[in-house]
């Protein structure tokens, strides 16, 4: 069995023995906070209300760009996956089909982009951020708009990419302390 194979087989099960009314409801109001980004933008904006926190925004929000621009602009286009619904005969999404390509998941790339970001600039205290990115990452493919693969590689490659920022700042600037507000 190829991960093709596997991504759809796990698609189908979700879709055949988890699917409900209010877990749909539920993940689908999470899977709309994840759209463009949007809680993560917001946390990030009351995060520069606040002189104490206003340098781990401003590297927080490259994270989260840096993340989102190379998954939506780069990668997606280079890999050219196409949707669950547009290869599982008779598969249809739970929420308005996306025209975009399938390969990494940007809800969940930009979602653990966020988590890795606090949690590296914040430190523990901002590990609450992974339950909502989580429960965004999750939603994609319950409501079949993403295979299994996609999000998990997603999630990957955006956590990698914030750790990398938060890194580099950290090296080049020195203004940012591992595990201390900035």
């Amino acid at each position: 069995m190829n991960m093709q194979q596997i991504d759809e087989a796990i698609l189908l099960f979700i879709r055949e023995h988890l699917v409900s009314d209010p877990v749909t409801v539920f993940l689908g109001l999470f899977t709309n906070l994840g759209d463009a980004g949007l809680l993560w933008i917001i946390i990030g904006i009351l995060l520069l209300r606040y002189a104490s926190t206003r340098k781990g925004a401003l590297v927080y929000f490259i994270s989260l760009g840096s993340a989102a621009a190379v998954c939506n602009l780069v990668i997606k286009p280079i890999v050219g996956r196409a949707r669950p619904y547009e290869t599982i005969a008779g598969f249809e999404p739970l929420v308005e089909p996306l025209s975009s390509f399938s390969f990494p998941s940007g809800h969940a790339c930009s979602s653990f982009a966020a988590a890795a970001a606090l949690v590296m600039i914040f430190g523990k205290k901002a590990a609450w951020a992974f339950v909502p990115a989580a429960i965004i990452a999750i939603s994609r493919p319950y409501l079949g708009v993403h295979y299994v693969s996609d999000v998990v590689c997603g999630a990957l490659f955006g956590a990698a990419v914030s750790a990398a920022v938060v890194l580099i700042f950290r090296k080049k600037t020195g203004f940012l302390e591992a595990g201390r507000d900035a």
